[in-house]
Order: structure tokens, then C-alpha cells, then sequence
């Protein structure tokens, strides 16, 4: 599929449908249940993430001369070990501030409905802001790697002749 589509369009899909995953999670609330709210967007963010990992590190990678791959690899996995850090941070300060802004400040202690419509509503913030982000990242994609541009065929291919 990486050789047919490329990089880009890969990437850019995945992330994509990632996005979709995500902003229907957004759609949680403390009524739903799991196959009709969960499930069907938990296979949307799995396919998509599965389908950005082999093209990013790809892309990561191309290019680079044989001693210096694993260098570019280990970059990549460093970088993405930062955004997992920074990103839950972000999407976990986004869930408490909705959630703590929902309860308000009341004199006693809330409602334990209240808490779990409150809870949840602060995650749907965090997943939606989560779609928002996997979107930026799948336009910065398309704005950042070169699109590929297939062989016209009857033409040689230089490295077959080389």
C-alpha cells in the first residue's frame, strides 16, 4: 500500500481518519454505551494511527545514507516519545479545566450525576481538541512532504541502470 500510494497520501489519510476517530469519541456522553458511542470510533482511530507509523518512519528515513538510518530512527522515536508527553498534557489539562469548570464552585459537595456528566463532557473536549490537532497535523503533512511523482513510463529507470 506504501509503494502504490506513498508517504503522503498514507500519512495524510491516516491522520485524517484519525481525526474522524476522534471527533466521534467527541461525541460521548454519560448516557452512551459502549458499542453505539465507543466502538465504532475506537476501529476509525485504530486503522488511522495504524496507518501513519510505517509511513512516517519511511519518510523519516528516506534519504539518509545506511550508517546513519538508525540515528534517524532513534530522532523519530525521541520526537514522538515528546509529542505522547506534551500532547496527554495538553489534552489532559483541556479535560480538567472543562470538567472543573463545569462543576463550578459550589458550597457542598456536588452531585454525583453531576460529576460524571461533568467527568465526561471535560474528555469530550479532550478528544475533540485530540480530532483538531490529528487535522493540523494531516494538513502540515501535505504542506511538508514533497508529493510523489511516479516514473513516466516508456522512460528508463536510472537505477536499474546503474
Amino acid at each position: 500500500m506504501l509503494a502504490s500510494g506513498g508517504a503522503l497520501g498514507m500519512l495524510a489519510g491516516g491522520l485524517a481518519l484519525a481525526a474522524l476517530g476522534l471527533a466521534l469519541l467527541g461525541r460521548i456522553h454519560s448516557g452512551g454505551s459502549y458499542p453505539a458511542d465507543v466502538l465504532g470510533p475506537v476501529v476509525l482511530l485504530g486503522l488511522g494511527m495504524g496507518m501513519t507509523f510505517m509511513p512516517l518512519t519511511a519518510s523519516a528515513v528516506a534519504g539518509v545514507p545506511p550508517a546513519d538510518q538508525g540515528l534517524a530512527s532513534g530522532l523519530l522515536q525521541t520526537a514522538q516519545q515528546l509529542g505522547v508527553a506534551l500532547g496527554l498534557a495538553v489534552l489532559t489539562s483541556v479535560a480538567t479545566a472543562t470538567t472543573q469548570g463545569l462543576l463550578g464552585h459550589r458550597g457542598g459537595p456536588p452531585d454525583p450525576t453531576a460529576i460524571q456528566v461533568a467527568l465526561t463532557s471535560g474528555y469530550a473536549a479532550a478528544l475533540r481538541v485530540g480530532a483538531l490537532l490529528s487535522l493540523a497535523a494531516a494538513a502540515l503533512t501535505i504542506l511538508v512532504l514533497p508529493p510523489r511523482h511516479p516514473a513516466p513510463t516508456g522512460f528508463p529507470n536510472r537505477l536499474s541502470e546503474e
